[in-house]
């Protein structure tokens, strides 16, 4: 079971930008979420890869997004995370809470 580090109310999906060889046609499922607007949780693992963080997007409906693992940094009100293959750029529009270290 991830372990919860923190979440942000609501969030638009602004932008992604392939930093892999992966071919555009394997990699692009990423960009059908831009301009999608959710909330946004930032997961720890604890099984499989522990230690290393990873976002959960979700509007709420059929739609969500689990990235890959890696590291996120927040400049103002942009939450950026680079992974192995990609850098999602989040505008985060209203709330989030102070980071928490409980298991979700």
């Amino acid at each position: 079971m991830p372990k919860y580090i923190r979440a942000f109310t609501v969030v638009e999906f602004k932008s992604v930008t392939n930093i892999s060889d992966k071919p555009y046609d394997e990699w692009k499922w990423r960009e059908r979420y831009i301009g999608f607007q959710g909330e946004l949780f930032v997961f720890e693992s604890t099984e499989k890869h522990p230690g290393k963080l990873y976002l959960n997007f979700t509007d709420h409906s059929r739609n969500w997004l689990n990235t890959g693992y890696g590291e996120y940094v927040i400049d103002g009100n942009v939450l950026t995370m680079t992974t192995k293959n990609s850098i999602y750029e989040f505008e985060i529009l209203d709330g989030g809470d102070d980071e928490c270290n409980e298991n979700f």
